[in-house]
Parts: structure tokens; sequence; C-alpha cells
């Protein structure tokens, strides 16, 4: 009879330990345990692009910023993928002068779900919108990196024509798709990413770069100014396709738009 009674108390204890409600945690533990990926959606990436967008709009420095978004786009997902793994590397020479873009980028996340690499990606898109570029949509979702990407990724202007498109091959871009991106960048922003324009008009995409480097040398500057790499890709056996860029801006504009996606999708 004892055994029976016990059996009888056991079970009903097991009835009302599964039908006790659990305790929620709070929002920030509970989100936390849960990838952000998962937890944002448009909505939060397009708060974080108005942000930026407002804190650009009458800056100072307004005409700086779409090329510097634009470069620090490059600078991170073209090492492999656009995780933020840039933040860990902003003492490398090659990535001088990002230390304000990415306090603007923090900034505007800040008490959001978006994360920093998501925010790298919505910069590049409104960098697109406000130079009158293609249209950009990149995939978001993306984990922050924790440590720094490899070293020796990016092209400098030392490099030779066969260097630096080898290096845009490996990471998966057509010969036309890396012109475009180096074309079609240096379109806007500065020379030095500090004080010297690549162009007069530096916040407008244009194909007026790909016209300037293409039968001009170093030396002859009239508002616009190049990297020697610019001028060697000019001269090299790829001409005819930076001919066909100066001569024809849509043919710029679909092949930058190629190169674009391609690069914030890693």
């Amino acid at each position: 009879m004892s055994q029976f009674f016990l059996l009888i108390v056991t079970c009903l204890i097991l009835v009302l330990v599964s039908s006790t409600p659990v305790v929620r945690q709070s929002f920030e533990e509970e989100a936390g345990s849960i990838p952000t990926q998962q937890r944002c959606g448009p909505a939060d990436w397009n708060a974080v692009k108005t942000r930026l967008r407002n804190a650009i709009t009458g800056h100072p420095e307004e005409s700086r910023w779409p090329g510097r978004l634009l470069r620090a786009g490059f600078h991170d997902c073209f090492e492999g993928k656009c995780d933020a793994s840039l933040v860990h590397e902003l003492d490398r020479a090659e990535n001088g002068f990002l230390e304000s873009t990415f306090d603007l980028l923090r900034r505007s996340t800040r008490g959001t779900c978006v994360t920093l690499a998501d925010s790298i990606k919505i910069g590049m898109e409104l960098t697109m919108d406000i130079i009158g570029a293609p249209e950009l949509n990149c995939p978001k979702g993306t984990v922050d990196a924790n440590v720094a990407g490899p070293l020796g990724e990016i092209p400098t202007s030392e490099d030779e024509p066969d260097v630096i498109l080898a290096g845009f091959r490996r990471k998966g871009f057509t010969v036309e798709e890396a012109l475009a991106g180096n074309f079609g960048g240096h379109a806007i922003g500065r020379f030095d990413a500090g004080s010297i324009p690549f162009t007069p008009t530096e916040t407008t995409f244009d194909n007026e770069f790909a016209q300037f480097v293409t039968g001009h040398s170093p030396a002859q500057s009239t508002g616009f100014n190049g990297l020697i790499s610019d001028f060697k890709l000019a001269e090299h056996d790829t001409q005819g396709i930076v001919e066909k860029f100066a001569n024809n801006p849509g043919a710029l504009n679909k092949a930058f738009a190629s190169f674009m996606l391609k690069l914030c999708s890693m």
C-alpha cells in the first residue's frame, strides 16, 4: 500500500513540474540567446540607414562620407567576408582614416539589433543612393567577427595590373567587374582618403574618372587625381574595357552594380 501511495505522489509531482510556467529571462538575457540576424528585419536596417543619412547630411565633411563608407565596405568585404573584421584592423596602414567611419557606424547602430557588419553594408547601400549609382540591396544577417581578417588582401597602388586582377579573380570577380570596381569606386571619394579628391565631383557617380585616366599620365592633372595603378590598368591589356567604360557610362553602371552586389554578398 505504501509503495502504491509513493507512486501516486511521484506522478503528481511530475505533472505539476511539467505544467509549471517557466520564468522568462530578462529581455537582455533572452535577446542575447537569439542570433542577432534572426531578430532584425527591414525596419531595423532602414532605421540605421536613416540615422546614417541624417548624421552625414549637413556635416562639415558631408562630401567625404560617401567615399569613406564605400571604402570601409571594400576593405572589410574584400578580405573574404563582410563581417566587420575590419574594426580589428584599424592599425594597419591600408586602413588609415577609417576610425571616424567606424565611430559613425557604431553610433548609428547603438540601441538596435543591427550588427556592425550589417551597418557596413547599409553604408554601402546609402552611398550608392547618394552618389546616383545603381541601387544596391545587400544580404543582411551577418554576425560580427571577433578577430582580424588576413593580411595582404587589399590591393595597393604599387601593385602591378596582373597582381591586382589576380587578387580580384581569387575572390570570384570577372576582369570587367574588377575594373568597374576600381574605376567606379575611384569616381568618388578621396585620392589619399584624406585631402585630395579623385575627381572634381567626388560625390557623383559617373565615368569621368575612366575618361581621365584614358590617354593621360599621372602628371596631367586638371582637377583629377589617380593612383599609379589606375594608369597602369588603363594601359594594360585591359585597356579596351577601360575605354569602353570611358565611352559608355551605361556599361560602367551595369558592371559596377554587379561588382557591388557580389562584394557585399561575400
